[in-house]
């Protein structure tokens, strides 16, 4: 095969999406959302942890509470051909409730 043939093929592998639980309720008021990365080289998977807090804002947002606070944040760098993750545990609040 031809090496440009192995360019485009990286490149669809680099730019394909996150991975999401969805965010499930864990007791306490606290709420979980895991997001996998698939980034396949090293370092923090940065759009995983973007995507975890956005799912967890849109969560927020729809209980009619406006605030993410984080309870515990657990991320997992990516390493080659093995994806990173962040896992995010979090309460909701209003701006009263702070």
């Amino acid at each position: 095969m031809p090496k440009r043939v192995y360019i485009p093929s990286l490149s669809t592998l680099l730019l394909v999406g996150c991975a999401s639980t969805g965010v499930h309720p864990i007791g306490g008021g606290q709420y979980f959302v895991s997001e996998q990365s698939s980034q396949l080289l090293f370092g923090t998977p940065m759009l995983a942890e973007k995507s975890a807090y956005k799912a967890a804002q849109e969560f927020c947002d729809s209980q009619g509470k406006s605030q993410v606070n984080t309870v515990k944040l657990e991320t997992k760098d990516s390493l080659l051909q093995t994806p990173g993750y962040i896992n995010l545990t979090f309460k909701c609040s209003s701006q009263t409730e702070q």
